[in-house]
């Protein structure tokens, strides 16, 4: 079944937004749209997707009841987008969507999904300079920030078994930590808000040396068992608090 065209998706726009609220207190106005496999659903322009967050923004006000001026007492909204191999110059795509009023009234706070040493930077997992430039489109527009994936998938070759992980669990983790702490000491009205962790259980863990099937911190087969980063994992999060 194909994707609805563009007139049938700006109409459905709002009304999503208005359901939305029932479930997510962070509802993600974009995820990756710059992804190389995902595809645009909308052009990047004003009256396309940029139009399309201010009707999902206007949606959520209209389910919470709230105002403008009073909404993130309720929800938040998030726009995301792929700062890794294939997702061009995301810094730019960041601009120009906040750039626009309707854009960047509708966006709270401006995240990426970033993954060293999977997607990008070869096995340095310390590489998280894309934080850097994410802090200042933060800072320039008046906006939170957040991760919201990251990750390191245990596919096995080559360098990416579970020993993989685990090492990468402490550098990379640890890293993200000592960059949250200087941002937010120094810029506490652009908060560094989250890392979300992708993901809890691989999507496949027999099915071979597909790199999206072994993301997770458990594998799939019943019972699931725990990888070797599982209690690396849960001390790194222990940090956050």
């Amino acid at each position: 079944m194909g994707a609805p065209a563009k007139d049938a998706v700006i109409p459905m726009i709002r009304a999503r937004g208005i359901g939305i609220v029932a479930i997510l207190a962070g509802p993600e106005l974009l995820n990756e749209e710059n992804h190389p496999t995902h595809g645009a659903a909308l052009a990047h322009t004003h009256e396309e997707e940029v139009r399309a967050f201010y009707e999902a923004y206007q949606g959520l006000l209209q389910g919470t009841g709230l105002t403008a001026a009073a909404h993130k007492s309720g929800f938040k909204t998030i726009a995301n987008l792929w700062a890794d191999l294939g997702g061009g110059d995301w810094n730019t795509l960041f601009r120009d969507i906040l750039n626009d009023a309707w854009g960047r009234d509708s966006i709270d706070i401006v995240a990426i999904d970033h993954y060293p040493g999977t997607w990008c930077c070869g096995s340095n997992y310390r590489d998280w300079a894309v934080l850097d430039t994410l802090g200042q489109i933060a800072r320039d527009y008046g906006k939170e920030m957040a991760v919201m994936e990251t990750g390191f998938s245990t596919y096995r070759w080559p360098d990416h078994d579970q020993d993989d992980q685990e090492t990468w669990v402490n550098s990379a983790l640890d890293e993200v930590l000592l960059k949250r702490d200087t941002h937010n000491r120094d810029y506490p009205l652009n908060f560094f808000l989250l890392v979300s962790w992708y993901e809890h259980v691989d999507a496949c863990s027999s099915c071979g040396a597909w790199v999206e099937n072994h993301f997770g911190i458990l594998t799939s087969s019943a019972p699931w068992g725990i990888k070797l980063a599982y209690d690396d994992l849960r001390y790194q999060v222990s940090r956050w608090m």
